[in-house]
């Protein structure tokens, strides 16, 4: 949807009003949009991925930020036969995002979205980060944190995939161009590709035998949206001169090994973020200023913004570290100049690790997406 972009009449979202009056949604007297079950392109195999592809051609637009995947699956032996009643085993939490390790995006043939084999990680930290626990516990099935170990939330999920029986999953794809609510333009064709996790990944198991998930059938569902002729001929007319502009939340992840330390701290350029670096001791619970990072970083002090840690979370195993870098230490709507550099994390663990672990980083960068009168896609980023 354009706002600002091309000289052309705004549309508003839905449910959007002026202060004055109803605004008319520019779109046909018939029901404005329908969901249309894009079928995968490849037959289904044990570790092959999945893609789909939208054709751009026709007349409606495409509503991204409603689109959503659905899969229905079911463990089984590795030989293809069904579990055994007492089978102890389960798929983990959030398993239709553990289900692929990598998505990638195509909008006409440019990629514009990859996730270079950490998919997973950065759909749980979107869930975590941006959503209640009266969300997660809703449109999500969210397990309550378990410190003792039982793990009583894998044991309840291991009750909808008993005796390999089918269950759904039903979720949103975790790529840029998905976060952000203005109509796509007809005319661009999109292509998705999900590369699957291996079964251990996905699954937790009890003992040595070992077990597989299988899909059984998936498919995307997307949101096409008719517009008014006459303002699409304006949207035409305007692209002569202008591109339609897409403002992006730029997502990139990156993995680095750690061996040891006891000190966190960002440096860009050789500056240091923050100025006192973060020195938290959790074995005595004392990590107060680190997890309020979480809260100052997004934006989300004295405002009723859900985050779904807690305290007493954030100690036990949901510890992450933020930092904010732009400029103004604001977190709105509007853009910030672009800025070259080069970034530096530095940690030390208070005792060394009895083994490697991996350190999970997650990137987040404001980013333009254009598309020309010739459905051409340009963006300012490689």
């Amino acid at each position: 949807m354009f706002r600002k972009q091309i000289s052309c009449p705004n549309l508003c979202l839905p449910g959007v009003r002026s202060a004055r009056v109803n605004k008319r949604q520019p779109v046909s007297k018939k029901k404005a949009y329908t969901y249309i079950e894009i079928p995968r392109l490849s037959a289904l195999t044990d570790n092959g991925p999945l893609e789909f592809f939208v054709a751009g051609n026709g007349e409606d637009y495409l509503d991204l930020s409603n689109t959503f995947f659905h899969v229905a699956c079911k463990i089984v032996n590795t030989d293809g036969t069904n579990i055994a009643d007492d089978a102890k085993v389960g798929v983990v939490n959030y398993p239709v995002a553990f289900l692929f390790s990598q998505v990638d995006v195509m909008l006409g043939d440019r990629l514009i979205s990859q996730s270079s084999n950490t998919y997973p990680y950065r759909a749980v930290f979107e869930c975590l980060l941006n959503y209640g626990k009266d969300t997660l516990e809703t449109q999500f099935y969210m397990d309550a944190t378990d410190p003792a170990d039982r793990n009583e939330g894998l044991k309840r999920r291991a009750r909808f995939s008993a005796e390999s029986n089918t269950f759904d999953l039903i979720g949103h794809i975790h790529s840029d161009i998905f976060f952000q609510d203005k109509l796509l333009l007809n005319g661009a064709d999109l292509r998705i590709k999900m590369v699957r996790s291996k079964d251990k990944f996905c699954l937790m198991k009890e003992g040595n035998i070992n077990f597989a998930l299988k899909i059984l059938n998936a498919s995307l569902f997307m949101k096409k949206v008719s517009v008014s002729p006459s303002v699409k001929l304006r949207h035409a007319h305007a692209l002569l001169s202008a591109t339609a502009k897409y403002s992006l939340e730029r997502v990139s992840m990156k993995t680095f090994s750690l061996a040891a330390g006891k000190f966190v701290a960002l440096y860009v350029d050789g500056t240091q973020y923050p100025a006192k670096p973060f020195q938290p001791d959790f074995q005595s619970d004392n990590a107060d200023r680190e997890f309020y990072s979480l809260i100052l970083a997004p934006g989300k002090q004295l405002k009723d913004q859900a985050l779904a840690i807690n305290r007493e979370e954030y100690s036990r195993g949901y510890t992450l570290f933020a930092f904010n870098l732009n400029p103004d230490d604001d977190c709105g709507q509007h853009l910030t100049l672009i800025k070259s550099g080069t970034m530096r994390m530095e940690l030390r663990l208070r005792q060394p690790l009895p083994r490697t672990v991996n350190l999970k980083v997650y990137v987040s960068f404001d980013s333009i997406l254009e598309i020309n009168n010739r459905r051409n896609i340009l963006i300012d980023y490689q």
